[in-house]
């Protein structure tokens, strides 16, 4: 009151002086600037009662001026339990606000109020330690007793918070100033103790895999190791020193290293962490030399170094051409190799032929060595060659050998065509090569290695040969191309010009065609009419043969048949004593003509002979080139062809008409 009194009584001195007089009604009262209460100091005391943090707070309040003060006291994550105003100046009250509580006054001065609250142990990151919010002052202390014997405050704490021990050690005060923080956030863990030195105790299994084979043995280990007390973070073997370490692996090691020499070398692995209970597994790849004419071989062990217990199985596999028996066996058992762990068979590759189990070291394992020599075998075959030579009436010679190579990483088939033959062209897979000359007259016709083994490739030739303008009567000899491999089934067909009869026939092959099915394929499936293989490309040539329906022997029906939904070409027979057989032929022209050709075969030789020419009248590249099929056709065959040239001698005699 006396403020406004005063406030009005300089308004009216300024009024005196020249001022505009107002009423006391136009005056506007100005609100006092800044805060009306501030929070001197705070200080904290209390102690740990796990789990709970019991304080108690004391507050130094300094209200600035008169009139109604609210000061709240809000305490967050705690639960007040008591609140007493200690000191006052004036009528002063504790009055809730929210879910905290305040201190209401109206004379301006000094107060001091204590709060007493519980806040539970918080624990996080490996550390336990105290978390509320408190009301802001403009300095705060802290002091807490914690029950434990050596604290570690947690770095950041460090700046503005000691520990101290008492007199027994037992327990630990910490003091923290807090400066004007909102919070009390204060962290602490327990000082780990020196570890106690604990022998540790090992036991270790080994799966262990020998393979041997010509000049070498091959070891694979797999050592499972266990911890039965204590820690371990190095592992020692003792390794023979015939024996190469290759490799070792397994989970965190840190680095491995040879010490040693002689039979007390030591292979040192060390890990980056510790080996607690359960099974690690270390596994170690090694080899160890075999002299070339050592007929026994005592199998070096690996002796685990520092452990309580060690078992073990071994398997002696082989390869190539060693033979491994067992010689002499001491502190070690045999037992049967169909008692082995799967992984170790798996393993050896399925060559395992012994297996040994020992329950301790040392044990003894020699073993007699047996080689024998590699014998030969073939490279490649021919499955199935096909010829077919067109003879012109002028005595020109046209043939085209085509042959079902099967390859073992074969990389050039030698041919040796006949004499004065000149090569017209070469075909390998479908596609044009250029073949290379070898010794002497041979061709090195380059196969295609990256084919799989199991799958036929398809080499062809064509070559022509000038036999000169036959005589009224004569004989014509006909030889075929010479392989490096053998052939199975070879087929000739010779078309001879009509005016030239053929009164007879003889050489290395018999008269007629031999149909190509093989042993397994015959058991496979009921008896089927084979046709023979059709090259890429070839069916187009079919074309012209939608449908050949004639009689033939026994009364059957042989035909093509092109007019079906797929397009597929299919052999079908009258009587139903032959089964169905597709040929994947996309490339025949759907709307090939329905009715046979003049030309068509009468019998089942020439309908062969169709096949056998008809298919394969496709170019080769890089030119293109087409048996004419002209003539009379004869058919000849030939079992196992092997280095001796296929050979048919003709004795004919030429009709004038």
């Amino acid at each position: 009151m006396k403020r406004q009194a005063l406030i009005v009584a300089i308004i009216s001195l300024a009024s005196g002086f020249g001022g505009v007089p107002r009423a006391a009604a136009d005056i506007k009262m100005v609100e006092p600037i800044g805060p009306a209460w501030v929070i001197d100091s705070a200080s904290y005391t209390g102690s740990v009662q796990d789990p709970i943090v019991r304080l108690k707070g004391v507050y130094e309040i300094r209200l600035l001026r008169n009139g109604r003060v609210q000061v709240p006291l809000a305490i967050g994550q705690a639960t007040v339990t008591d609140v007493t105003i200690q000191s006052k100046v004036g009528e002063a009250h504790i009055v809730p606000m929210g879910s905290a509580y305040a201190l209401l006054a109206e004379k301006k001065g000094r107060y001091q109020v204590q709060v007493t609250f519980n806040a539970l142990l918080v624990q996080q990151e490996g550390y336990e330690g105290l978390l509320v919010g408190i009301p802001q002052a403009a300095f705060s202390t802290l002091e807490l007793s914690v029950p434990r014997k050596e604290l570690e405050l947690r770095p950041r704490d460090l700046l503005y918070a000691e520990t101290f021990a008492d007199a027994k050690g037992q327990t630990q005060s910490v003091n923290a100033k807090l400066g004007a923080q909102p919070v009390i956030d204060l962290r602490w863990r327990t000082k780990p103790a020196a570890a106690a030195v604990v022998e540790p105790v090992l036991t270790g299994e080994v799966r262990s895999v020998w393979l041997f084979e010509d000049g070498v043995a091959h070891l694979n280990s797999l050592i499972a190791y266990r911890s039965l007390q204590g820690e371990a973070r190095r592992l020692v073997m003792r390794v023979p020193a015939s024996l190469e370490v290759l490799a070792v692996r397994g989970g965190g090691i840190d680095e491995w290293h040879l010490e040693g020499a002689g039979d007390d070398r030591q292979l040192i692995v060390n890990l980056a962490y510790a080996i607690k209970g359960e099974a690690y597994p270390l596994f170690i790849e090694a080899e160890q030399a075999l002299a070339p004419d050592a007929a026994a071989h005592s199998v070096p062990a690996i002796v685990l170094v520092g452990v309580k217990q060690e078992r073990g199985t071994i398997a002696i596999g082989r390869a190539g051409s060693l033979e491994v028996s067992a010689e002499t066996a001491e502190g070690i058992t045999r037992v049967d190799v169909r008692e082995l762990p799967t992984e170790m068979l798996a393993s050896a590759g399925g060559s395992v032929v012994m297996a040994y189990r020992y329950h301790q070291q040392p044990y003894q394992l020699s073993l007699a060595l047996e080689r024998h020599e590699d014998h030969p075998v073939l490279a490649a075959i021919a499955e199935q060659g096909d010829l077919t030579t067109v003879i012109s009436s002028q005595g020109g010679l046209l043939t085209r050998a085509a042959y079902w190579v099967r390859s073992n990483k074969k990389q050039f088939l030698s041919v040796t065509l006949p004499e004065s033959a000149s090569l017209w062209s070469c075909l390998v897979g479908g596609e044009s090569v250029k073949p290379v000359k070898g010794e002497g007259e041979q061709l090195l016709i380059p196969l295609k290695t990256d084919a799989a083994l199991q799958q036929a490739q398809t080499v062809e030739l064509v070559y022509f040969q000038k036999a000169g303008e036959p005589e009224r009567f004569g004989h014509l000899a006909l030889q075929g191309p010479v392989l490096d491999v053998p052939t199975t089934v070879a087929n000739w067909t010779v078309y001879t010009p009509k005016r030239m009869c053929v009164l007879r026939s003889d050489g290395n092959v018999q008269s007629g065609a031999f149909s190509p099915v093989f042993v397994e394929e015959a058991f496979a499936a009921e008896p089927v009419f084979a046709a023979e293989p059709v090259f890429a490309g070839q069916a187009a040539q079919l074309a012209g043969y939608a449908v050949m329906k004639k009689s033939s022997l026994g009364g059957s029906a042989y035909y093509l048949d092109s007019g079906n939904d797929s397009g597929n070409l299919q052999f079908r027979s009258s009587k139903g004593r032959l089964s169905q057989r597709t040929l994947d032929l996309q490339a025949v022209d759907a709307a090939s003509p329905q009715s046979a050709p003049a030309d068509a075969p009468e019998s089942k030789d020439e309908w062969l002979g169709v096949l056998a020419g008809r298919l394969r009248e496709t170019g080769i590249l890089p030119l293109k080139i087409r048996l004419p099929n002209a003539g009379s056709v004869h058919h000849f065959s030939r079992l196992m062809a092997t280095s001796e040239p296929l050979a048919v001698r003709l004795t004919f005699v030429k009709t004038l008409w």
